[in-house]
């Protein structure tokens, strides 16, 4: 028999949609199309007398996409548009078949993607605002197979932005400059965390350890001049607000700010934007990786509250000009002498396992072409290395991020061309070139940060 399910999608099954044989074991259920999004599906079975199911669901190839033992429940993501999935379950004997079709993207996810180069190794996963803010992810073919709208109840105008990818395995990102948010890959909202009001967060956000992180933002003023000053607010892992670190509390503020004013110029019109954070890492100590855009510095500033320690800066590192944070480094070029060109305007700090810094270096004003930066620290002798430069061969004054894919390959992200590269890590030659724009004419074609993230190592987590 057959059964019209939602969005279009038709259930067939063996005798039926709710009875599969005329003795017991009686096998009930099927799967369909989530209504609200066009990239997931849903399945429930019961069999009587109870006992376990088996679920597979599989693409138009014949690839198992999908799969649960045991339990008669799964979620299914990391689908394509326009495409027909079969499904089967069994319950000894017992088993009930059928298919559902994904219907097409929404319009107001419509992406113009312009791929050159080898195939990825990972997913990517972004930002997107098309008249619709959502995070989308990217097969390594372009193709996408994945999206959550993060703020369609909300009202608009919206901003979102601080898109990260945790170690729980969900995304996190920064809504409305007042909430941070996290969603699992089957649509739940994890949690959804409320600022408090006197605070503005922004541009970042990272999990660790139980424990949620957000760059934030607040009013001052200092000497008549009325400044944004930025610091990080710490949620432990029962998601209550468990400290607000302040950067006037490491430097007063001073000087006419930065040209990161722009950014806040809606909210916040003529207020002088001093050091305008723009990117955050924690590492496995709790310890806060903060970039300062205005200074052009990375800072390490200490975010366990158990260590004595707490609020303290553990090293400060400039890269071009002076820091009212100073710097605990000089920067060198491979043959050991004073590198002609540190970084500057940089963002997306972060620790590798082997201890180096790697970062994006937006280069000098409007003209210096990007880069991603690799730096060997060395606390003890005061020396940050140039362990790598991979130029980007694009100039990308405007956000833009930097990560080491599966294959050891670099990706690096120019949001003012909606463009990210793989650079080959040994010759430094680039490998692809991706631009994902929107098809919308009024859609906004920046892209913050491009994350390589690996859907199919999720497969555990749809079973329920």
């Amino acid at each position: 028999g057959a059964l019209a399910g939602a969005a279009g999608m038709t259930l067939f099954t063996v005798a039926g949609w709710w009875l599969a044989c005329s003795g017991p074991p009686v096998l009930e259920g099927g799967c369909e199309g989530e209504p609200d999004n066009a990239l997931r599906a849903r399945c429930a079975f019961a069999v009587e007398p109870p006992g376990p199911i088996e679920v597979t669901v599989e693409g138009p190839d014949g690839e198992v996409v999908a799969a649960s033992t045991g339990v008669g429940e799964l979620s299914v993501w990391r689908l394509t548009a326009e495409t027909t999935y079969r499904f089967r379950a069994r319950a000894g004997d017992t088993t009930l078949a059928g298919a559902f079709s994904t219907p097409a993207l929404p319009a107001a996810l419509a992406l113009a993607v312009e791929h050159d180069g080898d195939p990825l190794p990972d997913d990517v996963m972004f930002l997107v605002d098309c008249g619709e803010p959502a995070a989308v992810v990217l097969d390594p073919a372009g193709t996408v197979v994945w999206y959550q709208q993060v703020a369609a109840d909300l009202p608009a105008p919206h901003d979102i932005v601080g898109l990260t990818w945790t170690p729980e395995q969900t995304l996190l990102v920064v809504v409305d400059r007042s909430r941070i948010r996290e969603y699992a890959l089957d649509g739940t909202l994890v949690r959804d965390l409320v600022a408090p009001p006197d605070r503005i967060v922004h541009h970042d956000a990272f999990r660790r350890a139980g424990w949620t992180f957000v760059l934030r933002a607040r009013l001052t003023e200092v000497d008549g001049v009325r400044y944004l000053v930025d610091g990080v607010l710490g949620y432990d892992p029962q998601d209550a607000l468990a400290f607000d670190l302040d950067l006037a509390d490491l430097a007063t503020p001073s000087g006419p700010g930065g040209a990161g004013a722009v950014y806040w110029a809606r909210e916040f019109p003529g207020v002088a934007d001093w050091a305008h954070a723009n990117g955050l890492f924690v590492d496995e100590d709790l310890d806060l990786l903060v970039s300062l855009h205005s200074f052009s510095t990375v800072l390490r500033w200490v975010g366990d509250p158990d260590d004595a320690a707490f609020g303290s800066v553990r090293w400060a590192l400039a890269g071009t000009g002076t820091s009212p944070f100073g710097s605990d480094f000089v920067i060198l070029d491979a043959s050991g002498q004073p590198a002609e060109r540190g970084f500057s305007g940089q963002h997306h700090p972060s620790l590798l396992e082997d201890g180096s810094l790697l970062l994006f270096d937006n280069g000098a004003g409007f003209t210096e072409p990007s880069r991603v930066l690799k730096l060997g620290l060395d606390e003890a002798r005061g020396t940050a290395e140039v362990l790598g430069s991979w130029p980007m061969e694009l100039v990308c004054p405007i956000e833009g991020g930097a990560f080491r894919l599966s294959s050891g390959d670099l990706l690096g992200t120019c949001s003012l061309q909606s463009t990210y590269l793989v650079l080959d890590e040994a010759t430094g030659e680039r490998r692809s070139r991706t631009q994902a724009r929107c098809e919308a004419p009024s859609g906004l074609s920046l892209l913050p940060r491009a994350i390589p993230v690996s859907l199919e190592s999720v497969t555990e987590r749809r079973g329920k």
